[in-house]
């Protein structure tokens, strides 16, 4: 299986041809590692955005809710994100993503009872509070379904336009190592 990996035209160019290029050419190395480096960060752009892609936009009453006894808040100090701790009626704690924008509001929330409205987020489809409620039910923190579904259409095309990049960053690998040594191993199809 392995040797018939090696005898591809995509292992010689994507794997053999820019390892072995820093051995005889150092700018030819050097745009290898760049290309490379460019092409993993932009793969993994474009998984965080198909992330995003993939979050289904509900409207407000669609959305699973929680209710419960504010414990804890938390922020992140490197991001705009931090998490809240809320005591449920069966005495569980659970945590949920939020935004630091909005500390004003959970700041005077600790120890009250509210009612959060969830969605998932991210990669890693961690729970986030998309509406707040207190005990009274105002909404303190208002869910916004037309601007979530813009968010989903920018976040498709955006993932459209990183793929076209990957496209390009492997166009121009390949231009960098269409020609070079092939190992004495390598054989080429003939097609008859």
């Amino acid at each position: 299986m392995i040797n018939w990996f090696k005898n591809t035209y995509f292992y010689l160019i994507f794997i053999y041809r820019p390892i072995t290029s820093g051995v005889f050419s150092i700018p030819r190395l050097f745009a290898n590692l760049m290309l490379y480096s460019i092409l993993f960060v932009l793969i993994g752009i474009f998984l965080f955005g198909l992330s995003l892609i993939n979050s289904e936009v509900l409207e407000i009453n669609q959305l699973p809710t929680k209710s419960g006894i504010v414990k804890n808040i938390s922020y992140n100090s490197k991001n705009s994100g931090g998490t809240l701790s809320l005591l449920l009626d069966n005495n569980t704690i659970e945590k949920y993503e939020i935004n630091k924008s909005d500390r004003i509001i959970y700041d005077t929330l600790l120890n009250k009872k509210i009612k959060v409205y969830l969605e998932k987020f991210g990669i890693f489809n961690a729970m986030s509070v998309a509406g707040l409620e207190n005990e009274k039910g105002d909404m303190l923190i208002k869910y916004n379904y037309e601007k979530r579904l813009e968010v989903a259409r920018n976040s498709h095309n955006f993932a459209l336009k990183i793929f076209y990049y990957i496209l390009f960053i492997i166009f121009l690998i390949y231009l960098t190592n269409k020609k070079g040594l092939k190992p004495k191993y390598f054989k080429e199809k003939k097609w008859n």
